[in-house]
């Protein structure tokens, strides 16, 4: 299964400039605990909740503009990836979510909720298909 079949497509994005607050109101608005930060249909980094609480509220700095806190260093992955690929970077990096991007554009975010989802749907299948297979008789074949 590759990541365009589990992504969560037409995620929602901050601007660089925009502030702390309208981001923190994005998130709890879109029930969402991070949102790709992108200039120019370019994804240049990645704003989480922690950062919001961990360098900013923690700081006293509450009202400045996310390219002030947002992590820029971030792992991304593209649409054909396999999503066991996407499931090590999440588990190697401690992350629990990446931006899927071509050629720098943002075409979405998947999970790690995403990836279990699709793995359970992929077992499932495989279940039916099992079920659904009559056994091949060897014994008919020779």
């Amino acid at each position: 299964m590759i990541v365009s079949e589990v992504m969560t497509r037409g995620a929602a994005v901050v601007a660089p400039d925009s502030s702390l607050f309208d981001a923190a109101r994005l998130m709890r608005d879109h029930g969402i605990g991070a949102v790709p930060v992108v200039d120019e249909g370019l994804v240049v980094g990645i704003l989480t909740d922690r950062d919001i609480v961990v360098r900013a509220i923690a700081e006293k700095t509450p009202d400045i503009p996310v390219r002030k806190i947002m992590s820029k260093a971030i792992c991304c992955v593209g649409p054909d990836e396999d999503i066991k690929v996407a499931e090590k970077i999440m588990a190697r990096e401690r992350i629990h979510r990446l931006p899927v991007v071509r050629s720098g554009e943002l075409l979405g975010i998947v999970t790690l909720g995403d990836i279990a989802a699709g793995a359970r749907r992929e077992a499932s299948a495989h279940e039916v298909l099992a079920d659904v297979t009559p056994p091949v008789n060897h014994r008919a074949l020779h």
